[in-house]
């Protein structure tokens, strides 16, 4: 079976299947390179661009107005400061900023999937499932292709919500349809690989794939909420 068939086995209905046939053979070097990779092409080719897009824009249209009088000098991103005084501009500092902002990103990424691996490894050494700790990260890496997209989701959601000042439903939308989707399908692989490789049934596997996932919806919870809350731009003139 080609790794393309297997990403498609794994993020279907029949992932317990695709699970079982990985048990004595978990490839983890190529899901972890497809998770970290692709997060870090997705935010370079598509979330940075519309982000600097949409903050450009609403310095256009601050220009625009008549009367108006600054008193925030920078949008950030991440530790990267933007000028909007002397108006936008990608000098190689900036990019340089935005490259270890993505740099980053692929760093938490990384970590994010080792803990999980970790602690899958744990629940199965309690549970005497003597795979090898590189079986559990790499169920972790597999169950996380679908959190590919949520890195660029959370920081589009933001900054749409600082730059453009949409309605609160329509924030509220966006997350549930961009963000909610990824992450519950990331969560229904792990359990589905839990089943098969601990033998338990699914309300003890929900239970233990909750953890991590309750854990990172926690830390994604701040910009979540601050997407409603945030004042826009045009409060703080």
């Amino acid at each position: 079976m080609t790794k393309r068939d297997l990403i498609w086995r794994v993020c279907s209905p029949s992932a317990r299947q695709a699970f079982d046939e990985m048990r004595d053979q978990t490839p983890f070097l190529f899901p972890c390179l497809l998770v970290v990779l692709a997060s870090l092409i997705l935010m370079a080719l598509v979330t940075y661009p519309t982000a600097y897009f949409l903050f450009e824009s609403l310095f256009d249209s601050i220009k625009q107005e008549r009367g108006v009088r600054y008193t925030a000098q920078y949008f950030e991103v991440g530790d990267t400061s933007i000028d909007t005084l002397h108006g936008f501009r990608l000098t190689p500092l900036i990019v340089i900023s935005l490259v270890y902002e993505a740099i980053k990103i692929c760093f938490f990424v990384g970590v994010r999937l080792m803990l999980m691996g970790t602690y899958f490894y744990a629940v199965g050494r309690w549970l005497g499932v003597h795979y090898r700790w590189e079986h559990w990260f790499g169920l972790s890496c597999w169950a996380n292709i679908p959190m590919i997209v949520v890195p660029s989701v959370v920081l589009l959601i933001g900054t749409l919500s600082m730059t453009q000042q949409p309605f609160d439903v329509v924030v509220g939308l966006l997350w549930f349809v961009f963000f909610f989707p990824p992450f519950l399908w990331s969560m229904f692989i792990s359990v589905e690989g839990l089943r098969s490789w601990t033998e338990k049934d699914t309300a003890f596997c929900v239970k233990v794939a909750l953890v991590p996932y309750v854990t990172i919806f926690l830390l994604f919870a701040p910009v979540i909420v601050g997407s409603f809350l945030v004042s826009p731009f045009f409060n703080l003139m």
